[in-house]
């Protein structure tokens, strides 16, 4: 997510270049980090101490703390009342494009996160990023919560019946290569189609360039990127 390189011009003349990925960072905290590595520089230079108050919270604090709100929000009364839940996300649990399956663009140790959608009985995550059009299952890391512990039994049928979770990588514009297979790039547009009372969902994805169908049979069979192996799939239940 971040990467710095010290470049030296003159034994008393020296370049920082930082590069920081846009999920670590944006506008205002550019200028923060900026200002802040200043205070250090100037600071370190006069032999003084750091200036710097040492953080309350960590990122691994945030991160734990948007976990419990997921599973809470999963566990409310209209959440356990809906027919289908889905959670939204844009980093991938698992890589599934091949310029992307590196640290940085996969979600790191995401074990807990999908055991606290399959113990909400989430039908789907779903997410982007990747820009590779892919619907997989994806193994579960442990045990899946108790039948019957959210949802109607119809309902349940939903999410993990089987074991693990439903992923859909939703592509888009732009498209990359799937992992291991090279020459697979092409943009897509996928219309999700949701059934309720059966706690199914179906798609219908067309090529963006074309306009023609894209069919599921055609997609790469398994995916084994960074995190886990994705399993095609032909519809979520």
């Amino acid at each position: 997510l971040v990467r710095a390189l010290l470049v030296r011009a003159a034994p008393t003349r020296h370049g920082l270049m930082v590069v920081m990925h846009h999920a670590a960072t944006d506008a205002w905290a550019g200028d923060l980090f900026v200002r802040e590595v200043l205070a250090l520089y100037d600071a370190f230079r006069g032999g003084r101490p750091s200036p710097l108050p040492e953080l309350p919270v960590q990122f691994a604090d945030f991160a734990a703390w948007q976990r419990a709100w997921l599973a809470a929000q999963l566990a409310s009364a209209p959440a356990r009342a809906a027919g289908i839940r889905l959670v939204l996300g844009h980093l991938p649990l698992t890589g599934v494009s091949e310029g992307k399956n590196r640290a940085g663009e996969v979600i790191r140790d995401a074990g807990t996160l999908r055991q606290v959608m399959q113990d909400g009985r989430v039908l789907a995550y779903i997410r982007g990023h990747h820009a590779a059009y892919d619907p997989g299952r994806l193994g579960t890391p442990g045990q899946l919560g108790t039948p019957g512990q959210l949802g109607t039994p119809g309902q349940l049928s939903a999410a993990g019946q089987s074991g693990g979770l439903n992923v859909l990588a939703s592509g888009g514009i732009g498209g990359r290569d799937y992992v291991g297979h090279p020459g697979t790039a092409r943009s897509t547009v996928t219309l999700l189609t949701l059934h309720p009372a059966t706690g199914r969902a179906t798609f219908q994805t067309v090529d963006a360039d074309t306009g023609q169908p894209v069919q599921t049979s055609s997609l790469p069979a398994r995916l084994d990127g960074l995190g886990g192996t994705l399993n095609r799939v032909n519809d979520f239940r």
